[in-house]
């Protein structure tokens, strides 16, 4: 009887977990985003992140990986992290930073998080040439 009980309840478990990782690998990009980043990394693994700005802040995130479940937890972390920050504090994440968000990773796996920062700075870099940093507000946050 618990025999049975304990299968179900895996099935159950792996019936969830494999729709929610589904639900968050395909999230669709706001139409409205400031600023966007796809970066290929050397291991094959592709991030894309998207930012949407207001008064010179992150409000809004969205992302996805073809990746690993590394490359996924590294990618959360990173737009988790940048939500609520200006440009200037978002260029202040780092890999470590990133790495420590996501729980830590083994030794092989650290260039999950360093293409997580290498993506979410090219998102922000594509917000700042796009010239969605006009405004004094945003200005100021910048050099803070």
């Amino acid at each position: 009887m618990w025999v049975n009980f304990l299968i179900g309840t895996g099935v159950f478990g792996m019936a969830v977990g494999g729709w929610s990782l589904l639900h968050l690998r395909n999230r669709p990009h706001p139409v409205e985003a400031d600023g966007r980043a796809r970066v290929t990394g050397s291991c094959g693994d592709t991030m894309e992140m998207c930012l949407t700005f207001a008064s010179g802040r992150v409000v809004r995130t969205s992302r996805r990986t073809d990746g690993c479940g590394y490359s996924l937890n590294c990618i959360l972390a990173a737009t988790r992290l940048a939500v609520g920050r200006s440009p200037a504090e978002i260029l202040d994440i780092d890999a470590d930073t990133i790495g420590k968000a996501a729980g830590g990773l083994p030794e092989d796996h650290r260039h999950c998080a360093t293409l997580a920062a290498r993506t979410l700075h090219e998102a922000v870099d594509h917000y700042m040439k796009r010239g969605c940093c006009a405004s004094e507000i945003c200005n100021r946050g910048v050099r803070e």
